[in-house]
């Protein structure tokens, strides 16, 4: 197959039962723009025969590129993994198998194709995702057109869900790391080090729409904490370095010792420049550690 411009991924796990609004926003957007983009779906194990409606879609030979993997259940983060090895777009664009496009949503992303490609300093974009209500996730930016980080982003109260577009060939660079009888990975441990080499063109528009799930991540945290401890201890040994204030830094400090005591696991130990402040936050980790036991039951 050719190359694209967009690689539209979506990982899924049992979402038979939403993931056809993904199509359907995509078959609705311009016909043209279409020529330029691929749908790559990634099936992290389903057995709710999602396997058997997409292949449905591609024998219907739809007007744009549809390209269907199944995996056995692993987790998001290596769904994202094998979808980055396989994209043929120069940008790669996460729509979750419960979010789906509003119309004109290509033509806002590729209308930046030039922007992004042509600055070697630019990871991706940035933009926003809003409710079925139209009511936004977060706080719309300042403005629309500036560069920045994400992590700068989050300080100024610019966090939580985004909508995000990232150039591939960088992607590929940073996948995320695999840890055995774990299957979730906070994307703050890729996008953090993508973060420490390039910023982010940000976008006041919304690139898509989001429901959340009864069963999804977002509705499961304390539980996928509990769950993926050496995940969330290989986050927050990162954060360390890059908190830019020392409350900031003790919070993460606290949050490192808590997940440390979760699971040992000397691999992934903190190595950084801080860790003095690391054995003197240990006592506020124990009290840290029995609150997320707690929250996580």
């Amino acid at each position: 197959m050719t190359n694209k411009k967009l690689t539209i991924f979506t990982p899924t796990y049992n979402r038979k039962h939403t993931i056809s609004r993904v199509y359907k926003s995509i078959l609705q957007q311009d016909k043209i723009l279409l020529n330029d983009i691929e749908w790559l779906i990634v099936d992290d194990g389903s057995s709710d025969d999602t396997e058997s409606l997409v292949k449905t879609w591609i024998k219907s030979q739809p007007p744009f590129a549809l390209r269907y993997f199944k995996q056995k259940n692993g987790g998001k983060h290596t769904a994202f993994n094998r979808a980055v090895q396989e994209a043929l777009g120069e940008l790669f664009f996460i729509v979750d198998s419960d979010d789906w496009l509003p119309d004109n949503g290509l033509e806002y992303i590729l209308g930046f194709f030039y922007i992004i490609c042509d600055n070697k300093s630019l990871a991706g974009i940035i933009a926003l995702k809003c409710f079925p209500t139209g009511n936004l996730i977060g706080n719309p930016y300042p403005k629309s057109g500036f560069i920045s980080s994400l992590y700068d982003l989050s300080l100024h109260g610019y966090g939580g869900e985004r909508s995000l577009v990232f150039k591939t060939k960088i992607l590929k660079r940073f996948p995320f790391p695999v840890v055995h009888g774990e299957n979730f990975m906070i994307e703050s441990v890729v996008y953090d080090k993508i973060d420490e080499k390039y910023n982010f063109f940000v976008c006041n528009s919304v690139f898509t729409i989001c429901e959340y799930q009864e069963d999804g991540l977002t509705n499961n945290l304390f539980r996928l904490m509990i769950q993926n401890s050496i995940g969330y201890k290989i986050y927050y040994a990162q954060r360390i370095d890059l908190a830019k204030s020392l409350q900031e830094r003790i919070g993460y400090v606290i949050r490192y010792n808590a997940f440390n005591l979760l699971k040992k696991e000397s691999l992934y130990n903190y190595k950084g420049r801080h860790k003095l402040l690391v054995t003197l936050m240990r006592p506020l980790g124990l009290l840290a550690y029995f609150y997320y036991i707690l929250k996580g039951k």
